[in-house]
């Protein structure tokens, strides 16, 4: 929180607790509780999740020469052997589980 000539509290900004929040507006100085947000994660988004944390978990049990594969592999593309990794490894996780689907005109879920 911060306050401006706090001596009259003349302007206050910020967040008290977890929801009262202070702002200044056009019209003037309003404070107003901020209702708490609703982060509930569908089905999709669970098994997106775990998929993600399994590919990544995978790639740090494999040795460095698994690695290096992944890495040279990715040598000529723009982004690291790792993301090469987890590219493959959880789209193939989500093929697995939902099999291939069909986005806009193309094919999407296997390479």
């Amino acid at each position: 929180m911060k306050v401006q000539s706090p001596f009259m509290s003349m302007e206050a900004r910020g967040l008290i607790g977890e929801r009262l929040v202070f702002s200044k507006r056009a019209s003037g100085q309003q404070a107003r509780f901020q209702l708490a947000q609703k982060s509930k994660n569908s089905v999709s988004q669970i098994i997106q999740k775990n998929s993600y944390s399994l590919a990544v978990s995978e790639w740090n049990a494999l040795s460095l020469s698994e690695k290096q594969v992944y890495i040279d592999n990715a040598s000529n593309k723009h982004y690291t052997g790792y993301n090469a990794y987890l590219k493959q490894n959880i789209v193939s996780l989500l093929d697995s589980f939902f099999g291939v689907v069909l986005y806009g005109g193309g094919l999407y879920g296997s390479n």
